[in-house]
């Protein structure tokens, strides 16, 4: 475990450089991968967010995961390599958030085995289109689990949000 600490810092120092860019507004929409369900973003900035999903899983006996996470956005990481156009609209993110993960239903137990709970550490690419209100992203998710066990997994999803204004 003490050697995860130091490569986490390598991971995130290039990220380190955040840069306000056109992130607002609220949106809504589909996320698809492990899970698979509805998610939500809030801007609270022009490079922080809140996202939050609700969703399935397809791993064996869960039926329910709820998520939330908060997110720094650097829309400068890749501005070398990405055509003029998408600039301002092509971010890089990172953040930390927590899940949980309902097996059973059923069972009427609350924070038992049926229950886990988690330490969310999302990675991930997201655009949003000039001509539409509408942003796509994809993400890899180191998730830490806690409860009951201690267990490290690895997640990846993407999906679409519709923004209102």
């Amino acid at each position: 475990m003490s050697r995860l600490i130091p490569i986490a810092l390598l991971v995130l120092l290039p990220f380190a450089n955040i840069v306000h860019a056109e992130g607002k507004g609220f949106g809504v929409g589909m996320v698809v991968g492990e899970p698979t369900g509805i998610t939500a973003k809030k801007w609270l900035t022009g490079s922080t967010a809140i996202v939050a999903a609700g969703a399935y899983s397809f791993d064996s006996k869960e039926i329910l995961r709820v998520q939330a996470d908060y997110l720094l956005h650097n829309f400068k990481l890749l501005r070398e390599i990405v055509p003029r156009a998408a600039r301002s609209r092509l971010s890089v993110y990172y953040g930390i958030g927590a899940r949980m993960k309902i097996k059973d239903l059923t069972s009427g137990k609350v924070f038992d085995d049926d229950v886990d709970l988690g330490i969310r550490f999302p990675v991930g690419l997201s655009y949003r289109f000039r001509e539409a209100p509408v942003g796509a992203f994809v993400e890899f998710v180191p998730v830490l689990d806690v409860s009951p066990d201690t267990t490290w997994l690895w997640r990846s999803s993407f999906g679409v949000r519709y923004y209102f204004k």
